[in-house]
């Protein structure tokens, strides 16, 4: 299975699409800033699965999510909650950690990143304009976090 992460899009779909043209996931997390642009997005692949948290400059306060794909969890939430940008992604890895989810994302336009740490992989795709994240989970494979730029 392949998910395109992506987050921070500030009203700008133009990445996005090209994103998932690109990959041809099998499902999107949208990890906030930039929520309108989802009925864009939909609207264009309509067969693609979305799944979102909104962020500090959505209408709808942001929330914490968590998913599971093939049976792997994901934990998923904007960053601002977590104070991504003055912390780190500390607060994210122990929240992974307590919820036992060996996968956190967040956004919160903060540079791309994605590495293992202590069994758990923590990622943030950046700003969709520049990057976006990619995640492989197989039956027979562990997960993997990738990021991409956009061009």
């Amino acid at each position: 299975m392949k998910i395109l992460v992506a987050a921070d899009a500030e009203q700008e779909s133009i990445s996005i699409n090209a994103a998932i043209y690109k990959e041809r996931p099998d499902h999107l997390i949208f990890l906030g800033d930039g929520i309108s642009i989802l009925d864009q997005v939909q609207a264009a692949y309509p067969a693609l699965p979305i799944s979102y948290v909104h962020g500090d400059r959505d209408p709808i306060p942001y929330r914490i999510l968590q998913e599971t794909f093939m049976n792997t969890r994901i934990l998923f939430g904007h960053g601002h909650h977590w104070d991504v940008q003055n912390l780190g992604y500390e607060m994210a890895l122990d929240a992974a950690q307590w919820t036992k989810c060996p996968i956190v994302l967040y956004g919160h336009s903060c540079p791309a990143f994605a590495r293992q740490i202590d069994g758990i992989w923590v990622m943030c795709p950046g700003p969709i304009a520049l990057t976006y994240g990619v995640i492989y989970l197989g039956e027979y494979m562990p997960p993997a976090c990738v990021i991409h730029t956009i061009y």
